[in-house]
């Protein structure tokens, strides 16, 4: 294990810390034909998929990690064409794990190509339990979100996934279809038809269950987006399309109590991806662009975001941004970080580097859990405030502020020297009443000693300095 002993500050601390490189691992592999996925297991294990050519073939590789990136083992499903899998994996409380893989076929006698998916699961040790085609007649099939969301699972220990399947020479529909624990189909639902003569756009982009029990489709039917939300049985209830609803999503994320997280890649409009919220009604509660290009994200399960792509950012529940990785800085011919997963104190990515591209990378960023998050109330205060609780404290003290207005907002901590050792805040804040923990380390991560300590705000014309007392 190659182990990087060396921190990043790419932009001030805005509501956590800087992350620490803590592993890295590398593994060469022949003939990668895509970008890996990362999955973070139940036991805080890995699982990491991707196309792999071997013995004359196109194969989805599959790879068990410890949580420390160690390889435990290795599987090869040989597959009809060239596969992609897009983080579609789920594990079910049994410890199995069901994988989608979707394929390229090649019709030799129409000379054309088209996309195809197979279910594949397996048990703990990464032995095949079974594989379903699901056999779409040689239409593109978006199962989950653009291949990029997993199967549904069900409470019998089977799946629901989302099609878009060819009934007939020249029309689609999207559909979904729920198969039992062996493998075997139980039923289908279909929704919308297409006569794929016309140019309009067809598909299924994303599908997601969200915390009443219910199936969200969404994707574009006849060139126009739509969103379809139906009962674990498949039964619709309540559909919207137009120009009014969201364009389809690279990657959709259901919050509980939050709403949907929406990441859209935009690579068509050369304009960078964009992240936003949505409310239980689709409602845009924020919408952020991002001004490069992202294919991933994850979430914790206080809301802190993170995207992969170009680069690695961290976000807050609200849509601020936390910080940035350049990923020259992890490995300097890593050019693009396929997937992340993130919990609470730390980001696992994956993605290839060396000059061919065909080496797999897996590196874990670790992260400060302790000023992790910034609480924002806002109310209007009518004056600004500062002050923090407990003081004295040992290990931890919230420092709270208060802001009338909208200020550019500067926190920072000095010690008795007037050294300053912690950079909380460096940009423009809304009105409201902030809170942010101090754990006792200065911006290298490292511990300080007890003693008197100063916490200075500067917000527009406003300066306030307050003592606080770190003690043993």
């Amino acid at each position: 294990m190659r182990r990087i002993l060396k921190l990043l500050f790419l932009v001030p601390i805005l509501l956590i810390a800087q992350p620490e490189f803590v592993w890295l691992q590398s593994y060469p592999l022949l003939d990668v034909e895509s970008d890996p996925q990362i999955f973070k297991t139940n036991n805080h294990e890995f699982l990491i998929s991707c196309e792999s050519w071997q013995q004359e073939s196109n194969n989805e590789f599959l790879m068990k990690t410890s949580n420390e990136g160690d390889s435990t083992w290795t599987r090869v499903f040989a597959t009809t064409g060239g596969s992609w899998s897009y983080k579609n994996m789920l594990e079910y409380p049994s410890g199995s794990y069901l994988f989608t893989n979707h394929y390229m076929g090649h019709n030799t006698i129409w000379l054309i190509f088209y996309a195809n998916t197979v279910i594949t699961r397996i048990d703990q040790a990464g032995n095949l339990a079974y594989s379903v085609d699901l056999d779409l007649n040689g239409a593109w099939n978006m199962s989950g979100a653009w291949h990029n969301s997993p199967a549904i699972p069900t409470a019998d220990g089977g799946f629901i996934v989302g099609k878009n399947q060819a009934t007939s020479s020249n029309v689609n529909h999207i559909s979904l279809s729920k198969y039992d624990s062996t493998g075997v189909l139980e039923w289908d639902r279909a929704y919308f038809n297409c006569d794929t003569t016309s140019n309009s756009s067809h598909f299924l982009s994303v599908l997601v269950e969200n915390q009443d029990g219910q199936l969200v489709l969404m994707g574009r039917n006849n060139g126009e987006p739509f969103i379809l939300r139906t009962t674990m049985d498949g039964d619709s209830l309540w559909s919207a399309s137009g120009s009014g609803i969201p364009f389809s999503p690279t990657r959709l994320l259901y919050i509980p109590s939050s709403g949907y997280l929406y990441l859209q890649d935009n690579l068509f409009s050369f304009a960078g991806s964009s992240l936003a919220m949505l409310d239980e009604e689709f409602n845009a509660l924020w919408n952020i662009g991002l001004e490069a290009y992202f294919s991933d994200l994850d979430v914790t399960s206080a809301g802190d975001i993170v995207v992969s792509g170009s680069e690695i950012r961290k976000y807050s529940p609200e849509g601020e941004l936390g910080w940035s990785i350049n990923l020259q800085d992890i490995d300097s011919t890593l050019e693009w970080a396929s997937s992340a997963v993130i919990s609470e104190n730390e980001v696992t990515i994956s993605g290839l580097t060396g000059l061919n591209h065909d080496t797999l990378l897996i590196a874990a960023l670790r992260i400060d859990p302790t000023s992790l998050h910034e609480v924002r109330n806002d109310s209007k205060p009518n004056h600004h405030r500062l002050g923090n609780h407990p003081n004295p404290f040992n290990p931890i003290t919230t420092i709270s502020y208060d802001l009338p207005e909208q200020s550019d907002v500067t926190l920072n901590i000095y010690d008795l020297r007037g050294r300053e050792v912690r950079t909380f805040q460096n940009r423009e804040q809304h009105a409201g009443h902030y809170e942010i923990q101090w754990n006792g380390v200065d911006d290298s991560g490292n511990p300080v000693s007890t003693g008197i300590y100063f916490a200075r705000l500067l917000a527009g014309d406003y300066s306030k300095t307050i003592k606080m007392v770190y003690l043993e």
